[in-house]
């Protein structure tokens, strides 16, 4: 009997044992990837600001501007003064500035970039000059100034310019000066052609274009 129990134990032990090799293994739990996270959308590309074109320049003709001007555009010696300490790059014949002499501003232009006013310089001995200035958009600073014109007579000199477009907006002024070394008849003329432009930040560039020189012999009335 005992020997009968051994027995039955064994099998047993044998079919637990056979049984735990034979189960089934538990698979592995597989998850779908996770989908990326999106990031946030790139601002779009903005298109470059063009360059602010600058203001066209003015035309005057010196003969009809003279006539136009009065006493109440006239700046005073004080004001002058005044305006050649804040920007003592200006004309150095500003400081002198007094009596026999008239400055008048004719225009004020202002641009994107900068600030445009246009003078007229008139001398009772001899001539007229006209300035084109150029400042920052508050004033606080001058870009730069340029005599673009002259009209007048002293003595044996004389001389006129006649301003005018070109078909690119750009301001070509045609300078006629005659001199002469006597009282006689015979006299030269210097003409010189000069282009006058402006950048967009107010700045000049001036290009002359030609320049000759003839001689003359007036004819006697």
């Amino acid at each position: 009997m005992m020997h009968s129990f051994r027995v039955l134990f064994l099998a047993l032990v044998v079919g637990l044992l056979t049984a735990c090799q034979e189960a089934p293994s538990q698979e592995a739990v597989v998850r779908p990837p996770t989908p990326p996270v999106p990031s946030a959308a790139a601002p779009a590309p903005t298109a470059p600001i063009p360059p602010a074109e600058p203001c066209p320049l003015p035309v005057y003709q010196l003969e009809e501007l003279g006539k136009k001007v009065t006493d109440k555009s006239r700046l005073s010696s004080v004001a002058v003064k005044r305006w050649m300490k804040r920007y003592p790059r200006l004309p150095s014949w500003f400081s002198e500035y007094g009596d026999g002499q008239d400055l008048h501003v004719l225009d004020t232009l202002t641009c994107p970039a900068y600030t445009l006013v246009t003078m007229l310089y008139q001398h009772e001995d001899c001539c007229e000059d006209l300035y084109y200035v150029t400042y920052t958009p508050d004033r606080s600073a001058l870009v730069g100034w340029q005599r673009v014109a002259q009209r007048g007579a002293d003595g044996l000199w004389q001389a006129e310019s006649h301003l005018r477009l070109d078909s690119n907006a750009r301001l070509v002024v045609t300078h006629l000066a005659d001199n002469q070394e006597d009282e006689g008849p015979a006299y030269y003329r210097d003409s010189v052609i000069t282009r006058f432009e402006l950048t967009p930040a107010g700045r000049w560039v001036r290009v002359r274009l030609d320049s000759t020189r003839t001689n003359r012999t007036r004819q006697e009335p």
